[in-house]
């Protein structure tokens, strides 16, 4: 067991006190005949931390055996210990005694004089541990001609349990290395981040009959080099039989049989305790993140006393943003000690306590087949409940295998993981992408909502380019996919995705009115996730142009949003105009916004969805979907080069999908360097897989 002893290195300067005090500001107000009057004095001080003014308080004798600077100095090191914030010193009168006491002594009989008495006391200080008080006396005694009360020293007016004014506080954390971590799992039950075993492969040169022939195929196995593995295989001449490690690799590496049906004599295969787990492996990489060693720099700058130089700690995902709640908590001693350090008394002491079990929305069925479904296209994709929020698949491609990144396994698989220019380790759902089409039924939603967009008008729309007259625009034309009708209502411009329309309809209704609506949609706002997920963005800084106005209308300019925002946006249409925030957390409850639109706005875009997969001429139309659900949904093909969309544009696009069957779940995927269309299929097929 690891004993960490807290040395904090706060100046005093730094550690803020509030007073709270009775007595006057004026020290020479008070009067040494009331005793009431002198412990209202030294209380103050007390409160103070004011050595040379409680000094001026004690009994002469006192003086003797402490100083007034060593009573600053112990009041320092105990505020530096505990971070002191406020410090409030409570007695209780003891008035009624010496009260009466006087008048006896005013009266004919004689009486022996009073010359102690006794001032029960409550502290009360606020520290980095929280609340600490403590309850004690202050003795005060009459002596002198004068008949004056003073205080009788006593060093538990420092901190309660010290005997001398040199004796110290010390904290002492315990259980650094005893606490287990904390687990994550699905919302049934399955792990999804676990503690676990593992393997470790290794060469034992006692066992070994010839190490050229053994490295030769162990190496091949293994997919490494021969002279790299043979370098690993160490002889301890008074050590034979030292186990000399080679890889550490998960138990659900193929390898670990190859190597045990490869029967190589030296080279051993032992299970080890005590690892991290990822049973859904690279299905749900970047949801769960990863552990791995701490660095020499974060351990330097590490607020918690527990890391040690071996101490694995949160590279990302939810074991780096669950961090603080799957670590544990340290146990603690507070304990008095002499100045030598020797024990005095045991104040206070709590247990370590192991890291807390989590569990997510998450179904891990529906993650892994939401995993498969995607490919290993650069991309992210999100399942959510649309009436709860809750975040039941989150996907970011490409893929990783996080018992590999824990473990620091070698393998070509890793090595090309690693080189992929498109970067594995990024959250993509975390981040945010020009949203393309997939946000014309929020433009729809706000003309219906402000009556600017009567969903049975037909508009004139001719040609593929559109600019209004005018001379404000330039060589600036929208542009649409094709040129299907020149007869538009709302249903036909979801359908065909006509770009112009949406222009059309946002340009009606202005750009106040748009920043207007994004807000109560939820751009610039956090999605409500424990991950960060990037805010969405309406635009850099304001809509200040036609030209930029038109442009968001259809999801280019400089829109940009996350998937999972977007999924969320899309419960309005299936939930009455609801809008329900994403949880990811099962014991948490979903922030929803009720009546962002009303419910027959949002039943007439929900039906304009339906068109959009049904009939033939829609986006998402598919003769044989693979699938029997009856979905809504709308696709999107997002420029990266500030061209207007295009559905069969090739290069650097963004191709989306949202999906809902309107009941049980809403899908938001995107994948890089596609299209919408192609990202249809793609969404399809984890339909047809949950089916």
């Amino acid at each position: 067991m690891i004993h960490n002893v807290r040395k904090i290195g706060l100046s005093a300067a730094a550690v803020s006190l509030m007073f709270v005090s009775a007595c006057s500001d004026d020290e020479e107000s008070f009067d040494l005949k009331n005793p009431d009057s002198v412990v209202e004095s030294y209380t103050a001080a007390w409160e103070n931390r004011d050595g040379e003014r409680m000094a001026d308080e004690l009994n002469p004798d006192d003086l003797e055996e402490v100083t007034a600077s060593e009573i600053d100095r112990a009041f320092n090191e105990i505020g530096e210990t505990l971070g002191i914030s406020s410090l409030t010193v409570t007695f209780e009168s003891q008035r009624h005694i010496w009260e009466a006491d006087e008048e006896e002594a005013e009266g004919e009989q004689e009486t022996e004089p009073l010359t102690s008495l006794t001032y029960p006391v409550t502290i009360e200080m606020e520290t980095m541990l929280g609340a600490r008080d403590y309850r004690t006396d202050v003795y005060l005694t009459r002596s002198g001609e004068d008949e004056e009360w003073l205080v009788e020293w006593q060093a538990d007016h420092i901190f309660t349990g010290m005997q001398e004014v040199t004796d110290r506080l010390e904290l002492v954390t315990t259980g650094a290395t005893s606490i287990t971590r904390g687990e994550i799992f699905d919302r049934n039950g399955e792990g999804l981040a676990v503690n676990g075993e593992y393997v470790d492969v290794g060469f034992r040169f006692d066992r070994i009959k010839n190490l050229d022939e053994e490295v030769e195929k162990a190496a091949e196995i293994l997919a490494m080099e021969e002279s790299e593995l043979k370098s690993r295989a160490t002889y301890y001449e008074d050590d034979p039989d030292w186990f000399s490690p080679v890889m550490s690799m998960p138990m659900s590496d193929p390898r670990v049989e190859e190597l045990q049906e490869a029967e190589i004599p030296g080279l051993l295969t032992s299970v080890q305790e005590g690892g991290r787990v990822y049973p859904y492996s690279y299905a749900a990489a970047h949801l769960t993140g990863f552990l791995t060693e701490i660095r020499a720099d974060e351990l330097e700058e590490a607020e918690w006393e527990g890391y040690h130089t071996h101490s694995l700690t949160a590279a990302d995902g939810l074991e780096k943003y669950y961090e603080e709640r799957l670590r544990g908590q340290l146990g603690e001693e507070m304990t008095i000690v002499d100045e030598n350090g020797n024990y005095r008394e045991l104040l206070t002491s709590t247990d370590p306590q192991d890291g807390e079990e989590i569990h997510l929305t998450i179904n891990a069925g529906l993650q892994r087949s939401l995993a498969d479904a995607m490919g290993d296209e650069a991309g992210s994709a999100v399942v959510m409940d649309p009436a709860t929020g809750e975040v039941l698949a989150l996907v970011s491609r490409p893929y990783y295998d996080p018992n590999q990144s824990y473990l620091g396994t070698s393998s070509r698989e890793r090595e090309r993981w690693m080189s992929d220019e498109r970067g594995v380790i990024t959250a993509r759902f975390a981040q945010r992408y020009v949203p393309g089409s997939v946000v014309k039924p929020l433009t729809a939603a706000i003309g219906l909502e402000e009556g600017t967009l009567d969903p049975d008008e037909i508009i004139r729309i001719e040609g593929r380019d559109w600019q209004p007259e005018g001379d404000g625009w330039g060589d600036f034309r929208v542009r649409r996919v094709e040129e299907h009708t020149e007869d538009v209502d709302l249903r036909s411009a979801m359908l065909y995705s006509d770009n112009i329309y949406f222009a059309q309809q946002a340009l009606e209704f202005g750009a106040d009115t748009m920043e207007e609506w994004a807000e109560a949609f939820g751009f610039g706002k956090e999605v409500g996730l424990d991950f960060h997920i990037t805010p969405s963005q309406l635009s850099n800084d304001e809509l200040n142009r036609e030209t930029l106005l038109a442009d968001t209308a259809y999801g280019q300019g400089e829109m940009l949003m996350s998937t999972v925002h977007l999924a969320s946006l899309y419960t309005m249409f299936v939930n009455g105009g609801d809008l329900v925030y994403p949880v990811l957390d099962l014991n948490e409850t979903a922030e929803t916004d009720t009546a962002i639109i009303s419910s027959g706005t949002a039943e007439t875009i929900l039906e304009t969805l339906y068109a959009v997969t049904e009939d033939r001429n829609g986006t998402a139309y598919r003769s044989n979907p693979g699938h029997s659900f009856r979905l809504a949904g709308k696709t999107g093909t997002a420029q990266l080069d500030g061209a207007e969309e295009d559905e069969e544009a090739e290069g650097d696009t963004i191709g989306w999908y949202v999906s809902t069957d309107a009941e049980d779940y809403i899908v938001a995927m995107m994948i890089e360097d596609e299209t919408g269309g192609t990202v249809v299929d793609r969404v399809n097929d984890f339909w047809s897989r949950i089916e």
